[in-house]
């Protein structure tokens, strides 16, 4: 027996073919009439096909549980992908295998999480891969900083702001919700402003900014900032728990993948 994927359908016509995806003969078409087929057949969905001698094929609905031996999951995903919505019944397996062909945001932020955690469905674990705590907390740093534009002809603008530098472990930072708690973002403007006769440029703007908010106070933030860095770079390292932020990961993939399922079945 071997495994194909409709590559071509025609109703109309009258006829199709099969790519195959099983360990021998993977990238083969063989062609079918659509006509003989006697169960519902989609594009890209997989089917079953046993030789019989020179006539041919018999082809047959695919189960996982009996006929996934005869796929060659690491050569589907280096060559070809399973489409999820053609085939909503193995939903499950192409998600943990990563072979679907439709990069949403949320597989994506799957993906990410389950290489932080070697994700297992049925155990949430307790480590957390490659984490070093120390130098993911020495990233974070709350900041003073003030910057703008120049635009000669148009519009200049000026902002002087508190921002955030987090960790860069994650692509998405949200993702993380253990460490998106354990380092909080402050990230707002103090002041704002645009071009003017008397203030034609970002410099200009900013030196008009800043003294309206006053030299004293402005070193008060900074120091602020400064000592609230410490402090919470200080309280994270105490506090951290590895067990507690791998159990995190565990919850909000569970709950992102379930919501993806949920997104496809309603598709059905």
């Amino acid at each position: 027996m071997i495994i194909g994927e409709v590559a071509y359908l025609n109703f109309e016509d009258n006829n199709g073919y099969v790519k195959i995806l099983s360990h021998n003969d993977f990238g083969e078409k063989i062609d079918f009439i659509p006509s003989e087929i006697n169960f519902q057949i989609d594009l890209c969905k997989l089917i079953c096909l046993t030789p019989i001698g020179m006539l041919g094929y018999e082809f047959t609905e695919f189960e996982l549980a009996r006929h996934r031996s005869f796929l060659d999951i690491e050569m589907i995903k280096e060559k070809s992908r399973i489409d999820i919505c053609s085939n909503l019944n193995l939903v499950n397996f192409i998600i943990d295998n990563e072979l679907d062909d439709n990069n949403t945001s949320d597989l994506k932020k799957l993906r990410v999480i389950k290489e932080l955690i070697n994700y297992n469905p049925s155990n949430p674990g307790n480590t957390v891969k490659d984490q070093n705590m120390k130098k993911l907390i020495s990233e974070y740093t709350i900041r003073y900083s003030e910057y703008g534009k120049d635009k000669p002809g148009d519009r200049s603008k000026a902002w002087i702001s508190i921002m955030t530098d987090r960790p860069s472990n994650l692509p998405d930072f949200s993702l993380d919700k253990y460490l998106d708690k354990l380092l909080p973002k402050f990230d707002f403007i103090i002041a704002q402003g645009e071009d003017c006769d008397d203030y034609k440029f970002k410099s200009d703007i900013l030196r008009n900014l800043t003294s309206e908010i006053g030299s004293d106070n402005i070193e008060q933030i900074k120091i602020i900032c400064g000592l609230m860095t410490e402090n919470i770079r200080n309280f994270a390292l105490l506090v951290y728990n590895e067990g507690e932020h791998a159990r995190s990961l565990w919850y909000y993939y569970s709950e992102l993948r379930s919501k993806i399922i949920n997104e496809y079945l309603l598709k059905r």
